[in-house]
């Protein structure tokens, strides 16, 4: 059967690899669920939000890279929708891979074609790493298109040839920045391999001055971003990521292309000392004969072919199974599921936060934070909370180490009523996530709570530049309108209900003061008053807990909750404390399970260790056994 020509090589690429890059986008899809890389999780510094605006297109003209920072900002939004963009990212992949090989048959490297999934492995890595990288893969894209038109001219007078080079070269800089070295590089080295010496000298001086030339003399770069720019040694790409070992993805996409066309110089090396070696043989005249130029029919019927057509398989089989090693020594569950919890929580999705938690492998104090939250807004705060691990650093993120922790912070400001904290949090998190749609959702609610309308309508109008949100936006732009005081939205009308008047310094207050002053403000506020007998309970504070028993007055509570009464219990019956109970009742089961577990707890104490079991598995949702680690986990 007749061989396809070199010119639709790219075609049979396309053809061949289907099942590979649709393993691609179900991975990404249903497995890395890409909407959690839009969404960031306080976690994603460096992901973009693109604005449908003129001056948000200008921004990119005057910068090395412009093009494709543009083009990936754009695509990027598609990942909203995980579908979407899992079929993007394996789109632009599938492309790449197509012009590599391409490109590697001009260079009479068809040996390594497999060099075409160097895009795979660099998303199938950075992806399950939660990493945002795709403007490489964008970058490496317009490179590839670049170097196939160049391979595909031949302009054989020298003068056009040299300036046709430069040129795109320059545009080649100019849209893709310091990754145009991957170009300048396959240029030099087809010219050498065509015999154009002089031309290849004379490019890769000029390929050298480049960066120099536009990046640092007309966009008036320093010189590190004009060379450095959109690769792997930039400064903001070592600085995003914390392990550097995270980068050798890029390398490997940035390192591929070039490293295979140093074989063709050593190969032109080797032929001019050793040139036997790369004798060929004569072809017979069967094969000789010049090949009629086949139809569309005859290429359809020729990729179709049964035996060809069973290798494809077999080889996008064994690939997927490669592929799937990659991504299985990255990918971790936990690690999903830590961004999809705080996807959920910020979308308010409860019972999903609540459902995470439970699941969770591990004891984390930002897993707990939002399934506490979870259960204030469920109202099952006082009756699950310690079906959870807990710590009192979970209650508030109040560690050391979360000072400076402020994206997760948010949500619960909001709904106790602390909102100047909030818009402080949320200041905070655009300086290091930039104006991220989820975090100005946030801050138009506050001011639209402080009625500061004209700041709000300032961000709206923001807002309604980007892809996804403008709906949003735009709704609360119409009902400004029509309701200027916002007297008919619950969520704003909430929250001035319960917004706290006084200020206070942003780190040097007590949770509960707040919390009580919150109280103070509004009585009715049940997730103030929860979270203040919560964490009363995280503090081992029983006297505390039983000395605002009075404010359960204030809320429709059916029964005495059971936590409340196990510390009321230990502290009158243990530690032998007085307080009454105004007429509210213990329930009998309540009394009995804590007699059992501090009878348990006595004998756990004098070593019996089918006691620390009991205590440990049937009892271990109780708040007795948490008071009892208490010490522990304290400190003291």
């Amino acid at each position: 059967m007749n061989k396809l020509p070199k010119t639709n090589l790219i075609y049979r690429a396309i053809a061949r690899d289907i099942m590979v890059f649709a393993a691609l986008w179900l991975y990404l899809w249903l497995l890395v669920d890409i909407k959690l890389i839009y969404h960031g999780a306080g976690r994603i510094v460096n992901f973009p939000t693109f604005l449908c605006a003129r001056s948000y297109f200008q921004a990119f003209l005057v910068n090395p890279a412009g093009l494709a920072g543009y083009v990936s900002s754009f695509l990027s939004q598609m990942f909203y929708y995980s579908w979407l963009g899992s079929a993007v990212v394996s789109l632009v992949c599938w492309i790449n891979a197509g012009l590599t090989v391409n490109i590697l048959h001009r260079l009479d490297l068809g040996k390594f074609d497999f060099l075409r999934f160097s895009s795979v492995i660099f998303v199938a890595i950075t992806f399950a790493l939660y990493q945002y990288q795709f403007d490489f893969v964008v970058a490496m894209m317009v490179v590839l298109v670049a170097t196939s038109v160049f391979l595909r001219l031949s302009i054989k007078n020298f003068i056009a040839d040299f300036i046709f080079l430069i040129v795109l070269s320059s545009f080649l800089y100019i849209a893709a920045g310091g990754s145009f070295y991957i170009f300048a590089f396959v240029a030099f080295t087809y010219l050498i391999a065509k015999g154009r010496l002089k031309i290849a000298l004379s490019y890769s001086a000029i390929a050298a001055l480049t960066p120099y030339l536009i990046g640092y003399l007309i966009f008036k770069e320093n010189l590190h971003n004009a060379y450095c720019c959109l690769t792997p040694f930039y400064w903001k790409t070592v600085a995003v990521s914390a392990n550097k070992t995270n980068l050798i993805p890029a390398y490997i996409l940035y390192l591929s292309l070039p490293l295979a066309a140093c074989l063709v110089l050593i190969k032109l090396t080797l032929t001019k000392k050793y040139p036997y070696l790369f004798l060929k043989k004569t072809p017979s005249g069967k094969s000789s004969k010049l090949k009629k130029k086949l139809t569309a029919r005859e290429k359809i019927l020729s990729l179709l072919n049964q035996k060809v057509t069973l290798k494809y398989f077999l080889v996008s089989l064994l690939w997927i199974i490669i592929f799937a090693l990659i991504s299985f020594r990255f990918y971790k569950a936990e690690r999903t599921e830590f961004f999809r919890a705080d996807y959920y929580y910020s979308n308010r999705n409860w019972q999903k936060v609540i459902d995470i938690a439970r699941n969770f492998t591990h004891s984390n104090y930002y897993i707990t934070h939002a399934a506490n939250h979870a259960f204030s807004q469920t109202d099952r705060l006082t009756t699950e909370m310690f079906t959870l691990p807990q710590h009192p650093h979970s209650m508030f993120l109040s560690a050391p180490d979360h000072i400076d922790i402020h994206w997760p912070k948010i949500d619960l400001y909001l709904d106790l009523g602390f909102l100047n904290l909030a818009e402080h949090e949320i200041a905070e998190s655009i300086e290091a996530f930039g104006s991220r749609p989820v975090l100005l959702r946030r801050l138009i609610t506050v001011f639209l709570a402080k009625k500061d309308y004209q700041v709000a309508t300032v961000y709206l109008n923001q807002l309604t530049a980007t892809v996804f949100e403008r709906s949003w936006a735009n709704d609360y732009l119409a009902r400004l309108k029509s309701d200027p005081d916002m007297e008919n939205d619950s969520r704003i009308q909430y929250l001035r209900s319960v917004m706290m008047k006084k200020n206070y310094g942003f780190l040097l207050f007590e949770y509960d003061e707040v919390l009580i002053d919150l109280l103070d403000e509004n009585p009715k506020n049940k997730i103030a008053f929860e979270y203040l007998m919560a964490w009363y309970l995280l503090s081992g504070n029983l006297e505390k807990v039983v000395s605002n028993f009075d404010l359960m007055d204030n809320f429709d509570y059916k029964t005495f909750p059971e936590y409340y009464q196990q510390a009321y219990l230990f502290y009158t019956g243990t530690m032998r404390k007085k307080a009454s109970l105004k007429g509210r009742k213990i329930d009998p089961a309540v009394l009995k399970s804590f007699n059992e577990i501090v009878a348990n707890f006595n004998l756990m104490r004098k070593g019996d260790t089918r006691a620390f079991e009991l205590l440990s598995t049937e009892y271990n949702h109780s708040y007795l056994v948490y008071y009892f680690s208490l010490v522990s986990i304290m400190g003291k």
